[in-house]
């Protein structure tokens, strides 16, 4: 398993689906004793696509997101329900809409990102569209590695958000592609958006284009910054009602985990290497919590 597998729990949260990029299968696991209860393989397309994330749908469908694919499998007996489909260059970035009808996926090739959104009942790709322009490579963290950036894909409820690598955000008719509006183009070049509150607060953690790594609470509508400073992180974001706050997984700076108050933007200090009793991306409030263990990204 590598840092880019990103497993999804069932519905009830009893189960937690655990993508294997080595293996290419997925691993449904019992949360309470960890126990293995079935190993479902990703029906490969190409010997280049290998696994990314998964999304556990309420009617029993597993999405799963591959570098060069998404295809759906049935999440107990792992016969294909959704058609795979390839898709242009290597996947970077993707999302379930709330109402769990349509994915939407970011992939780059040749310097050019692409928007693909899928209903998810169909099959049908509805939407292929550029990023907006462009793409930036800063120099993240103490080593000064350039990092590219290609751009980000995030839904606000139903409403979907693309922003490109070099800092602007809009949101797009996910059934069109038809741009309704732009929240901004001065926004950090994006490694993660998420949207909190509701969806009343946007969260973007990324860099400058000089490498500095931040993480700043914005209001969704206006795009005003809700922090008085932005933090010095940048990584994958986490909600975390419970606490009413976020976690970042920081892979260029600090290399931990750390919490976030959202109120009032005081971090909590590193994390790493511990079990946190949070509600993962794209696990709805109402369903129960589960310990999740997270390690440090490498």
């Amino acid at each position: 398993m590598q840092t880019g597998d990103l497993p999804a729990f069932s519905p009830d949260g009893s189960w937690l689906a655990v993508p294997d990029s080595d293996a290419n299968v997925v691993r449904i696991v019992d949360v309470v004793t960890g126990d293995l209860e079935r190993e479902l393989p990703f029906p490969v397309l190409s010997f280049r696509s290998t696994l990314r994330g998964v999304e556990w749908l309420p009617d029993g469908l597993l999405v799963l997101f591959a570098a060069t694919d998404i295809v759906g499998i049935d999440a107990t007996t792992g016969a294909v329900r959704l058609p795979a489909q390839q898709l242009p260059g290597t996947l970077t970035s993707w999302g379930v809409s709330e109402d769990e009808r349509y994915a939407a996926l970011l992939n780059g090739s040749g310097g050019v990102s692409t928007v693909t959104v899928v209903d998810l009942h169909t099959g049908e790709s509805l939407v292929r569209a550029p990023v907006p322009c462009c793409g930036t490579a800063p120099p993240i963290g103490p080593g000064g590695v350039e990092t590219a950036l290609n751009g980000v894909v995030a839904w606000r409820g139903d409403d979907l958000y693309v922003a490109s690598g070099s800092g602007t955000i809009e949101q797009w008719d996910p059934e069109t592609g038809r741009r309704v509006r732009t929240v901004g183009s001065e926004f950090p070049a994006p490694v993660s958006i998420r949207f909190v509150d509701d969806g009343a607060t946007m969260l973007v953690s990324g860099a400058t284009a000089e490498g500095d790594a931040q993480l700043m609470a914005y209001d969704a509508e206006t795009g005003l910054a809700m922090w008085d400073a932005p933090q010095a992180v940048a990584g994958t974001i986490t909600a975390d009602p419970r606490h009413d706050a976020v976690i970042v997984a920081d892979p260029y700076v600090s290399g931990v985990l750390r919490r976030f108050d959202l109120a009032t933007q005081r971090s909590h200090g590193a994390l790493d290497a511990i079990e946190l009793t949070i509600l993962p991306a794209g696990v709805k409030q109402d369903r129960p919590a589960a310990i999740l263990g997270v390690t440090q990204c490498v």
